[in-house]
């Protein structure tokens, strides 16, 4: 049995019906779904009450239509492939938007729909741009993917990842205050756009001032935070900070209020070695590199190349050296007065002022310090009399009284702490030196300040300066090295000094003498004291002013810097970290166009405002446009032009449904307009006689009465 769309077909056919018949099947057969000229379809219903003159209308001669576009048993046109009548509707339809590549109508794909901007254009006839329409009747793929580090469609960046916060976002879209290059690349932070970023330390950049040209905080200086609303023209505000005030900031790693070294915090803000037990131990942050830390560059401050957990920070290198000399060494020091010329009811001190010697008596005290870390007597040279070992006659009395030397013992001394500087010198030592002045660092202090217990004395002018000061006291220095070799010590003075390293004695001017001078060859008596090479070592100086009336006191330090970590980036390593602006690898740093020098700085590239010919076909310095939007092309991330409204390429993220090239959008029949959309064609709605239609049902698929190039279909 014939079905209705055959049947009305077939009458169109019949000149029994005459001529009045066939055009009004022709124009309002629901299978046909013709449409008025200039006019929408109105429906299968409305065309069907067409009336013939003198006779029954079209509706009536008809059997009932189905709904148009449903799944009937009847088909319309033979199918393409010349086999015999249709048998599935679904493979009878012809032309765009049916899922299939139709032989013979130019299809370039065909993804089921008649809809552009999803990869297949609405006329089939082109494949949008970053899209492959691989299998016909299923939606096309976008070949365009965040994080595989090619830019393409919406991106502004790509940099092989869909993490944000990095310069290229989770959607890879550049974000601001950074440079993205090349795509497959980190991107950089941007130094001197106002916005604190990564491993910035500073915005923008005020060299000399501060903040480096590199976005990092000078040496010395505090940067205040960028403002939140950024301004690249105004240098970052900063200031010097100031070792010694108490607060502490920047790059110190503390600050106890002086600028005194060997209190635990040292003369340049540093933190010292604790060698409270004896053993020092080496804290991060103090300077010196001591296993297990892998870098100590003398703070504590991420970002610098050696972490605030004195771990060596990717992108970096930091090498062992000795650090840089500070300019002078301020160490602390402890006095203790004693009386020696009492008055007011005090009492002079057995062991001050009582005993005399012209020379060294070796061994008073023992060749260990005691637990308490202070020295202990040896207990000779206590008795009246000269013997072999105390050639100058009796020098103390009681173990009781000497351990007061070095302890604080209230109604018996006044502890008076105090500093010892000094300067570097040309040869790099370290030198303090009393000179002629002579060495009275507590003069109107302790028992000579009111009340008074003591009186002073004078100084012999033939070898001090003659005036009057305070005599009796002790001297107490605690200091640290890092033993590397070379290290000296020079003591030159009087009366009583022992240095002792490692806990050991290590040089003894013990007795009561003239100014003599000795000095310690570190590396001479290294077995001895214990040391090895790159160990942290105490070293204590005790000394005691006990006769009139001369006191002289001259200290020298040489090789007793420490080893520290210098960090730097590591150019060629592949990993960019300030103020390196790009790190291919050292094989790649070869300044090709795009890439990288070898000293880390961006070669000829894309972003420079230079076009570069071969490589690139624009650059604006920007180079983020990605649509024309002027009929002409803009410049796009990878210094190429960006697709356009005439390119000859479809843009359908853009919105474009067509793109014939500029000569060619014409807007003629079947072709595109000059705004890149269809132009008047089968299927649009609208029927246009002069272009040959004789049907328009709003498609362009045949099958339905209306061919895919809106001809009737005649069915035999």
């Amino acid at each position: 049995m014939s079905s209705p769309w055959q049947l009305a077909c077939r009458l169109r056919g019949l000149h029994v019906l005459g001529l009045a018949l066939v055009s009004a099947l022709a124009l309002t057969s629901a299978g046909c779904a013709a449409v008025r000229e200039g006019a929408s379809p109105s429906g299968a219903d409305a065309a069907m009450d067409f009336p013939v003159t003198g006779g029954p209308t079209v509706r009536d001669a008809l059997p009932e239509m189905p709904p148009r576009g449903s799944a009937m048993d009847a088909p319309s046109p033979p199918r393409g492939d010349g086999g015999s009548e249709c048998t599935d509707a679904g493979n009878c339809l012809i032309g765009c938007g049916n899922g299939k590549l139709d032989p013979g109508l130019g299809e370039a794909c065909d993804d089921g729909n008649s809809v552009s901007g999803d990869g297949c254009g609405a006329n089939c006839a082109t494949i949008e741009k970053d899209y492959t329409c691989p299998q016909p009747g299923v939606a096309c793929v976008y070949l365009v993917k965040c994080g595989d580090g090619r830019l393409g469609g919406k991106e502004t960046c790509d940099d092989g990842n869909v993490a944000s916060n990095d310069g290229c976002s989770a959607t890879c879209t550049a974000e601001a205050g950074w440079d993205c290059g090349t795509p497959g690349l980190a991107c950089t932070a941007h130094c001197g756009d106002g916005v604190l970023k990564a491993a910035e330390q500073c915005e923008p950049p005020n060299p000399g001032k501060g903040c480096s040209a590199g976005c990092k905080v000078e040496p010395g200086y505090v940067c205040a935070a960028p403002p939140a609303t950024p301004n690249p023209t105004q240098p970052a505000t900063c200031h010097k900070s100031v070792c010694g005030d108490g607060i502490k900031e920047g790059a110190e790693a503390c600050d106890d209020k002086n600028v005194i070294d060997g209190d635990g915090c040292a003369a340049t803000c540093t933190l010292e070695p604790d060698c409270s037990t004896g053993l020092c131990a080496s804290k991060c942050g103090d300077g010196l590199k001591l296993a297990p830390e892998g870098c100590d560059d003398g703070n504590v401050v991420d970002g610098d190349g050696c972490a605030k957990a004195c771990t060596l920070e990717m992108g970096y290198t930091c090498t062992d050296s000795s650090s840089e000399p500070p300019a002078r060494l301020n160490l602390a020091v402890t006095y203790r007065d004693f009386v020696s010329f009492p008055t007011g009811g005090s009492t002079r001190h057995p062991d001050f002022e009582r005993f005399w010697g012209d020379d060294i008596t070796p061994l008073l005290v023992k060749p260990a310090l005691g637990p308490t870390g202070k020295p202990v007597m040896d207990g000779r040279c206590v008795a009246a009399g000269q013997t072999a070992i105390c050639p100058k006659g009796p020098q103390l009395t009681t173990t009781a009284n000497f351990d007061q030397w070095y302890s604080d013992v209230a109604t018996v001394n006044i502890n008076i702490p105090g500093a010892l500087l000094l300067p570097r010198q040309a040869d790099g030592s370290y030198v303090y030196d009393s000179a002629k002045i002579g060495f009275y660092p507590i003069d109107k202090k302790g028992w000579t300040a009111a009340p008074v217990r003591e009186t002073t004395a004078t100084a012999e002018a033939g070898v001090n300066d003659g005036l009057m000061h305070n005599f009796g006291f002790t001297t107490e220095i605690r200091y640290f090295f890092q033993y590397r070799g070379g290290e000296s010590l020079t003591f030159s003075g009087d009366d009583d000094v022992w240095i002792f390293v490692n806990r050991r004695l290590a040089l003894d001017l013990g007795g009561l003498h003239p100014p003599i001078e000795k000095t310690l060859d570190v590396d001479a008596s290294a077995a001895a004291l214990g040391l090895t090479v790159g160990g942290l070592y105490e070293v204590v100086l005790f000394h005691a002013e006990r006769h009139t009336a001369g006191s002289n006191f001259k200290l020298t330090l040489t090789g007793f810097a420490p080893t520290s970590s210098t960090c730097g980036p590591r150019c060629g390593d592949g990993v960019v970290v300030a103020p390196e602006q790009c790190d291919l690898g050292t094989e790649m740093n070869t300044s090709q166009y795009n890439g990288c020098t070898a000293e880390c700085r961006r070669g000829p590239s894309c972003g420079d405002a230079t076009v570069q010919m071969p490589d690139e076909q624009c650059d604006d310095g920007v180079n983020l446009t990605l649509y024309g939007m002027a009929g002409a092309p803009g410049c796009a991330p990878g210094c190429v032009h960006s697709g356009y409204c005439g390119d000859a390429k479809v843009d359908g993220v853009f919105g474009e449904q067509c793109d014939l090239g500029t000569d060619m959008n014409t807007g003629q029949y079947n072709g595109c307009l000059p705004t890149c959309l269809l132009g008047p064609r089968c299927g649009d709605t609208i029927l246009q006689k002069e272009a040959g239609e004789e049907c328009e049902d709003g498609n362009t698929v045949g099958g339905d009465g209306c061919a895919h190039d809106c001809k009737i279909e005649y069915i035999p």
